[in-house]
């Protein structure tokens, strides 16, 4: 039953790439497509199905929508671990040794390995689990494969039948997935009027948003910023994005013992102390002050342009994967591979930041330029056009939005030092003893106003990168964060040190499953069963 698999014969430029990573489940579980009559006047449904880029086709915006572009990270992570889930559970069953995402060897009628029958019932699949989780994501995919004449709403649990196979292996998914901790329903916070992702741990933080600097409870806890969304008078308060997960979410890769076990120390010698900073974290944080205006001063149009990079991770971090693809020509189970890989650590990554984040909930730069500096003026960069000159400390502003949750440890140092680890630890297994090795990471940053340039770019010029090692552009993800003013430097340390070891785990985990094993404390493994 195992089908064959192939991959788009194209340079990979940089569209290909982040569509790649995007769709990659949806490519990687089809057998080869067929050759495309260049001459046709309509596409065929396999076509339709599968992701195209020159020319971009519908169903490229329907599994990249901008809503998940734009989203909060942890959120970002979650629909794109969803993804790659589903496209590995279809690949697993329609291959002889690799296990599901649940370690488990599932049936499937042979017929539905065959390059468009794969495609049918990979749609119905990701439909199912999207319309779950992400319903806003899924209504348009819903609609677009009604429209091709497809059967996505039909409920049955016929396993003979695309729609009833797609729906019992999505249910099975699902009940993981549901019951996970993030609060994916938000059934755990209400029985009406349900927010999908809130809150269920009861965080409060303990700086409310009205109050001044000079006047915090706890002036080294976090304090929700006032952010401005429009030009047009509309501001709010910060709330912590999905603080739960870091004391509910269930670790896929790690060990709820290992997950616990892993801990950032304070960088502060009493951080919940009331009212005002003890001497010695009085000194910490305004050393800290003047290393970030001293990046500040000198923030290049190299650097501004990798903050605004990094900022986005399915812009910088995402790319990174698919570039590889490309480069070593790895064959679509190597693909896939990585990408679950990628995404199991990414998401261990995640739980594991907000854990220490919501653990420590220490104050953003932000406010302690606002609390320590007031009343003087600061030589910092001012925004784009301005370059660098004297501001007021009380109105200065990073170079990037401040995201909505506590500053310590930084999330981009964990998420990207573990994914560099996990994927160096899989190329260097997959090139095995060849010669060249793991190549350079070459991109060029799409100027503002581009197709892929990342949202809130001011940079007016495309600006070329290259990184010789993969951990050298984690390095460079985690510095982007300090250049552009959101975290102090222990932040960042911190980050990178607790990512150790998550990577391997990841890569090893699995290398499992493709090898036909299950996963050493694979808790989700135990209990997988259809239904």
């Amino acid at each position: 039953m195992e089908p064959r698999f192939s991959f788009f014969k194209m340079r990979p430029t940089a569209a290909f790439l982040v569509v790649l990573l995007v769709v990659l489940p949806h490519i990687a579980v089809v057998a080869a497509q067929e050759s495309a009559n260049t001459t046709a006047t309509a596409p065929t449904l396999i076509q339709q199905l599968l992701v195209s880029f020159d020319p971009p086709n519908e169903v490229l915006f329907l599994l990249f929508p901008r809503s998940i572009l734009v989203a909060q990270t942890a959120l970002a992570v979650r629909y794109f671990l969803l993804i790659s889930a589903v496209g590995h559970d279809l690949t697993a069953a329609c291959h002889p040794v690799i296990l599901s995402f649940f370690g488990t060897k599932d049936e499937i009628p042979a017929a539905f390995c065959t390059p468009e029958e794969n495609a049918i019932t990979n749609a119905y699949f990701g439909y199912r689990v999207l319309e779950s989780q992400f319903p806003e994501e899924a209504a348009p995919y819903g609609r677009f494969l009604a429209r091709l004449g497809l059967d996505p709403y039909n409920r049955s649990t016929d396993t003979s039948t695309k729609n009833g196979w797609a729906n019992v292996f999505a249910a099975r998914m699902l009940t993981y997935f549901d019951n996970d901790g993030w609060n994916a329903q938000g059934d755990k916070t209400r029985d009406d009027f349900r927010r999908k992702y809130s809150d269920s741990s009861f965080y409060m933080p303990r700086n409310p948003a009205f109050l001044p600097p000079s006047k915090l409870r706890r002036p080294l806890r976090w304090q929700p910023l006032t952010v401005q969304l429009d030009q047009k008078g509309y501001f709010a308060s910060q709330i912590h994005v999905v603080p739960h997960i870091g004391s509910q979410a269930k670790p896929l890769v790690l060990s709820p013992r290992e997950l616990r076990a892993k801990r950032a120390p304070s960088p502060y010698r009493t951080p919940n102390r009331k009212r005002s900073l003890g001497a010695e974290d009085e000194k910490t944080v305004r050393r800290a002050i003047k290393k970030l205006l001293r990046r500040s001063v000198k923030l290049t149009t190299k650097k501004l342009a990798l903050v605004h990079w990094w900022e986005n991770k399915f812009l910088s971090l995402g790319v990174i994967v698919p570039y590889y693809i490309g480069v070593l020509q790895l064959d679509s189970l190597q693909a896939n591979r990585l990408f679950l890989g990628e995404m199991l650590a990414q998401h261990d990554a995640m739980v594991l930041a907000w854990k220490e984040k919501t653990a420590h909930d220490l104050v953003r730069p932000t406010t302690m330029m606002r609390r320590l500096l007031a009343g003087r003026k600061i030589r910092a960069y001012r925004g784009f056009k301005k370059g660098v000159g004297m501001v007021k400390a009380e109105e200065w502003e990073p170079a990037v939005p401040v995201q909505p949750h506590s500053e310590y440890p930084s999330a981009s140092a964990v998420l990207c030092k573990v994914s560099a680890d996990q994927l160096e630890l899989a190329l260097r297994d997959m090139l095995g003893n060849a010669s060249t090795g793991i190549p350079p990471l070459v991109q060029t940053i799409a100027p503002m106003g581009q197709p892929l340039s990342a949202p809130g770019t001011p940079v007016d010029v495309p600006v070329s990168v290259r990184f010789e090692t993969l951990q050298e552009a984690a390095r460079s993800c985690g510095t982007s964060r300090l250049d552009g003013g959101v975290h102090f430097e222990a932040a960042v340390a911190a980050g990178r040190r607790l990512a150790d070891g998550v990577g391997e785990k990841a890569y090893q985990h699995v290398k499992d499953l493709y090898q036909g094993r299950v996963p050493e404390g694979c808790e989700r493994c135990i209990h997988a069963e259809t239904k």
